[in-house]
């Protein structure tokens, strides 16, 4: 008859192991929870960004043609002085966010309009968009 011994509990090698392993799988959960804060901040900057946009192109659609280049003048940044871009979207609530109205040939009509966006996310990187529409007369 032989007797054989009865390994109880862990080595030193299984535990560590085992931590390793657990510390792997938690830096790769935190790295996908913080890609997603990092994505959800973009969506809502581009929400943002396009609300604004869907703002300045209703106005725009609400101006009468014959007043169209002096409100909104070609390529200035947020609008001239006496109608800021920021009375019309309700203030500027991205980082560095600035709108400009230009138009592909300022004698046409139909007048073709372009609104842009221009806006930083926390990090600093620019993101952009933009809409184009068409009035005549």
């Amino acid at each position: 008859m032989t007797i054989r011994k009865i390994k109880s509990g862990m080595t030193m090698v299984e535990l560590l192991v085992a931590l390793a392993i657990g510390v792997i799988a938690t830096i790769a959960i935190l790295q996908g929870y913080l890609g997603n804060i990092f994505m959800s901040e973009i969506a809502k900057g581009n929400t943002v960004a396009m609300d604004d946009l869907v703002d300045m192109l209703e106005r725009i659609k609400c101006t009468p043609f014959n007043e169209l280049t002096a409100k909104f003048p070609n390529g200035t940044v947020n609008g001239p002085a006496a109608n800021l871009y920021t009375n019309i979207t309700g203030n500027y609530t991205l980082k560095g966010e600035q709108i400009v109205v230009t138009y592909t040939n300022v004698t046409s009509d139909p007048l073709e309009i372009m609104v842009t966006v221009n806006w930083q996310d926390q990090i600093g990187r620019q993101y952009g968009n933009s809409l184009t529409t068409k009035k005549t007369r």
